[in-house]
């Protein structure tokens, strides 16, 4: 159902096709029951389904009540081995081409840290650490090639998936190899201050780094990345550009 959202551009199903998908749904409620009987419980899906429509309306459509959650639901299908048509990188070009990957790749990397995976073993059966080494082999070669390269948003955007994969491992066999960690990182956002944060305190360090937050007010920014700034041999000030705030205590 998630895949023929993200490659087939599906919006809405109906009660026929939700039930082709496995999905066991209460039945329409009649228009004025005697004595109505109790429904069944409903699937543990219905409950992220937006109806739309009249109750009582044979062609009553769903769909998924936030964008997120196809990909979430796609990237579980991946885990578990339910998803064979493509690799990790195939599974992204394939979803990037009907639209956006942005949201898949986080699912993917969170899921594979066993501390946020264990909380789907009940609903979602056990996930496949084959998978996981799958994932974890993709974002390494991703994170070498982007490091070749003085792409910022390329850089950050593999730390932010480094930090959910949670494998400090993973980090060093990805950023270690690599030349350019810490090099000028301007223009920085919360999320991606904890992410280079993260990569740094997992590399020990790097040999020298400049200070520059999105913007001159976010203090918040500096304070994220105190361990990274702590950890780097040698900070060039000359290129970086702090203010007041980010001295304050």
């Amino acid at each position: 159902m998630a895949a023929a959202v993200l490659l087939d551009g599906a919006e809405r199903f109906s009660r026929e096709e939700l039930e082709a998908f496995g999905l066991s749904l209460p039945p329409p409620a009649p228009p004025a029951p005697p004595a109505p009987a109790p429904l069944p419980p409903p699937a543990p899906l219905w409950e992220f389904l937006r109806p739309h429509g009249p109750a009582d309306t044979p062609g009553r459509l769903f769909s998924f009540s936030s964008p997120a959650l196809p990909h979430f639901l796609l990237a579980v299908a991946y885990h578990r081995g339910s998803w064979d048509r493509a690799g990790v990188a195939g599974l992204l070009e394939t979803v990037a081409a009907g639209g956006e990957a942005d949201l898949l790749e986080p699912f993917l990397a969170g899921l594979c840290d066993p501390s946020q995976s264990a909380a789907l073993e009940g609903a979602a059966g056990g996930l496949r650490r084959d998978r996981a080494r799958a994932v974890g082999a993709w974002l390494s070669q991703a994170t070498q090639d982007a490091l070749q390269s003085y792409d910022q948003r390329r850089h950050l955007r593999c730390f932010r998936l480094l930090q959910h994969c949670q494998d400090p491992a993973l980090v060093l066999a990805a950023v270690q190899p690599a030349a350019r960690l810490g090099r000028s990182y301007g223009g920085l956002a919360e999320p991606d201050a904890d992410a280079l944060s993260y990569v740094a305190q997992c590399c020990g360090g790097w040999s020298s780094s400049t200070c520059t937050p999105a913007r001159p007010s976010q203090g918040l920014v500096l304070t994220r990345l105190a361990p990274a700034i702590r950890s780097a041999g040698k900070i060039i000030l000359t290129q970086s550009r702090l203010n007041p705030e980010c001295y304050a205590p």
